[in-house]
């Protein structure tokens, strides 16, 4: 794995795929962006084969190399820029980074935000999607109760060096907000302190600013 390809983050705007455009665009590599999604006949062909997954974000490292999952992205582009430390700078610091990618991606994107974006996954009638979402919402705030508590543990805001951690918190900060309309600044004050000082972060501003989204 080298610098010397162009990286290609195939992404969905605003989609988790959110995090990995944030630190591809702090990272000073090279790289370049494809958005793909659903349309009405499902996934293009070519992307299929690519990532028979169908899920963003994935990245092609160069001609045929193709990685999947957020939190291996996070790493790779880690690894190829480490004078940035997106993952921490000690050992504990990068454990600690796994440690959220994990809850991140299982605790609150899969088994919540999957039924919230996609309820048909888990019942066929669609009489009760509301009611799914309500369960699933009720979920969402408590998982969010214990992000605010998690945020005393996080060091201050660098705006030197921007922490893997940081861009993926964001992602669900926007969803909070968007999809679940939840008042983020009244019941997660210190949350969304945080998130608004990543926002200043000229690598988000810049993404978000590409995908033609804001916070």
């Amino acid at each position: 794995m080298s610098t010397e390809h162009e990286i290609n983050l195939y992404y969905f705007p605003g989609a988790c795929s959110l995090a990995s455009h944030i630190l591809l665009q702090a990272s000073g590599l090279p790289f370049k962006t494809t958005k793909v999604g659903f349309s009405s006949n499902g996934w293009p062909e070519e992307v299929v084969k690519m990532n028979p997954k169908k899920q963003v974000p994935f990245i092609e490292l160069e001609p045929g190399v193709v990685l999947t999952e957020g939190a291996a992205i996070f790493t790779a582009i880690s690894q190829l820029a480490p004078n940035k430390n997106f993952l921490g700078e000690t050992r504990m610091e990068v454990l600690r980074s796994y440690e959220w990618f994990s809850y991140l991606s299982a605790s609150i994107h899969a088994s919540k935000f999957g039924a919230v974006f996609r309820p048909e996954r888990y019942i066929n009638d669609e009489s009760l999607y509301p009611t799914v979402r309500d369960l699933v919402k009720n979920g969402l705030r408590e998982a969010f109760g214990y992000v605010e508590q998690k945020m005393l543990e996080l060091k201050p805001i660098d705006y030197e060096n921007l922490r893997a951690v940081d861009a993926y918190l964001f992602v669900f900060f926007r969803w909070a907000i968007k999809v679940l309309q939840f008042d983020v600044e009244k019941d997660f004050p210190r949350y969304y302190e945080r998130m608004i000082a990543v926002s200043k972060f000229e690598a988000v501003q810049k993404a978000m600013k590409d995908e033609g989204i804001e916070v």
